[in-house]
């Protein structure tokens, strides 16, 4: 760790990368790429540099080219054409004046002209919002995590939460939301664990439908020959995102024998579902859903998807989706669950499982 302090001190003193050209619009990208490939080599000091050179890049950068703009406007006759974007390029080029134009053209190109409203204060407010560099944030995080900083990981990851409207890669906010919970699970704050899992699930509109939930338990609870076919025919979910939240908060609840493991575990279990049939629907036009008999079937040809699937702690997930059902003494739901599992899981150890659980429940 002190050589990672040595190399910020190193850092700060020894700063001379000032923005001074406004054309240079992704020097700060260019950095944090070196960081990243730094931090996947496991040159963790470097990658500290690097990530805090882009972020001081980016500020940099966004500064000079707000006092730019700022500048550029001030002139009486770019005043007269008032908030106009497009009415100032026209005097600005009669000014000659190029910079302003190119960080114009740059961010118009990036977003399209109209989510600007054809506004300079837009443009300006938008731009000076930039300064935030939350993928930098969360690079650095990481990098004390494997240090194993864990309270300074924890800052940095809530400073890229923070500013995770900058993130090019919006999606990027669960992973910031996972690590968080990770950090909190490796200290055993649980409390801190399940706050972000919930956090993570937040974000999916299935989470906050009671009526499709209860909807969903009420079709496992049926005692019918077909109520596990009529949960699959019936309910699909499409935010794939959160499947990793829902399998881990189950694990929470199910440890803590509390009956809402169930309703994440249905949850999760039907976005690994969805999130594969939509698949097979790509790859194969001729398929269409039948039954989970079929569905299973369909998986055999796709190595890549069952291990997808391990990776992703699916089969369990359908393994534990009949434990909370037989926790709540959803009797029917749980015996056929297990007896498709045993015939048809893609992993030996869980039909393995099924079996045995299968025995232990008739015998």
């Amino acid at each position: 760790m002190k050589k990672i302090i040595f190399f910020i001190i190193l850092f700060f003193f020894s700063l001379v990368y000032a923005q001074s050209k406004p054309e240079a619009f992704d020097d700060d990208i260019k950095i944090f790429m070196q960081a990243k490939i730094s931090f996947n080599s496991n040159e963790f000091n470097d990658s500290l540099h690097y990530a805090e050179l882009a972020k001081q890049n980016r500020k940099n950068k966004i500064s000079s080219q707000s006092i730019l703009l700022e500048n550029s406007f001030k002139p009486a006759e770019v005043k007269y054409a008032g908030d106009s974007i497009s009415t100032s390029l026209k005097i600005l080029e009669e000014r000659q004046d190029y910079d302003a134009i190119q960080i114009i053209n740059w961010y118009q190109k990036i977003k399209g002209s109209d989510f600007f409203n054809d506004s300079k204060k837009n443009l300006l407010d938008y731009i000076k919002s930039l300064a935030a560099f939350p993928e930098a944030d969360f690079l650095i995080g990481k990098i004390y995590k494997v240090e194993g900083e864990y309270d300074i990981a924890v800052k940095y990851f809530n400073v890229a939460l923070e500013n995770a409207k900058n993130l090019d890669i919006p999606d990027e906010k669960y992973d910031i939301l996972y690590e968080l919970a990770n950090l909190y699970s490796i200290q055993g704050k649980t409390e801190q664990y399940e706050k972000y899992l919930l956090l993570i699930l937040a974000q999916d509109t299935v989470f906050q439908d009671r009526v499709l939930i209860d909807a969903m338990k009420k079709t496992i609870s049926n005692e019918s020959k077909n109520c596990l076919e009529k949960f699959f025919q019936l309910y699909r979910i499409k935010n794939a995102n959160t499947l990793k939240a829902y399998f881990e908060i189950a694990d929470y609840y199910r440890k803590n024998n509390s009956p809402k493991a169930l309703e994440a575990s249905m949850i999760g279990v039907l976005t690994a579902f969805s999130k594969i049939d939509s698949v097979f629907q790509k790859r194969n036009p001729e398929y269409t859903y039948k039954d989970l008999k079929g569905f299973f079937e369909e998986l055999k040809n796709y190595p890549d998807i069952i291990e997808w699937g391990m990776t992703n702690k699916v089969w369990q997930g359908f393994f534990n989706l009949a434990i909370d059902a037989h926790g709540s003494h959803y009797m029917s739901f749980t015996l056929q669950m297990l007896d498709l599992l045993r015939s048809s899981a893609p992993e030996q150890y869980w039909r393995e499982k099924a079996y045995v659980k299968l025995e232990e429940l008739l015998g």
